[in-house]
């Protein structure tokens, strides 16, 4: 399998997963954890298999970052309810992460002058702005919390998709 039709099936389940958490936010808590870990794992292993797999180069950022994916699935599958509990706090940091990612590349594209970096400038200071939310009242909205990580795993999904299919 070639990393465009691994890249491609990946951000197809999160766009799918995300859309479905969209239209049906009174899931409970447990199955969109149980998803979001199997997906943690599945994302994971595959990441895992691909660098195993290339015979060009290791990149051992990609290769530790599945493996981490993988733990972190197999951990929230094993904990789930202490996930339940630290879920808002967790998608708060996940959120505050890729916020603070996305603002770095806008820096990196103006630097650069590659690009039109307002599109990750605007994207981490939603991201950043979500994650104060998600910490200011972290048990007070699950409901929210789940479309809001619906709309986020459509968007990535998405955003995905198109650089997949660029590729």
């Amino acid at each position: 399998m070639t990393q465009k039709n691994v890249s491609l099936t990946q951000m197809v389940i999160v766009a799918a997963v995300g859309l479905l958490l969209v239209i049906k936010p009174g899931f409970a808590v447990r199955t969109v954890l149980i998803v979001l870990a199997a997906m943690l794992l599945l994302n994971g292993l595959i990441e895992v298999l691909t660098c195993l797999s290339e015979k060009a180069e290791r990149d051992m950022v990609k290769l530790l970052g599945g493996i981490v994916m993988m733990l972190l699935g197999v951990l929230a599958l094993l904990k789930l309810r202490w996930a339940e509990d630290f879920f808002p706090i967790l998608c708060g940091i996940g959120f505050a992460l890729g916020g603070l990612n996305a603002l770095l590349s806008a820096w990196r594209m103006r630097r650069d002058r590659t690009g039109y970096f307002q599109i990750p400038l605007v994207f981490g200071v939603i991201l950043i702005i979500l994650a104060v939310v998600l910490w200011a009242d972290p048990f007070g909205a699950a409901v929210s919390l789940t479309r809001i990580v619906g709309w986020f795993l459509v968007f990535t999904g998405a955003c995905g998709i198109v650089m997949a299919l660029s590729k």
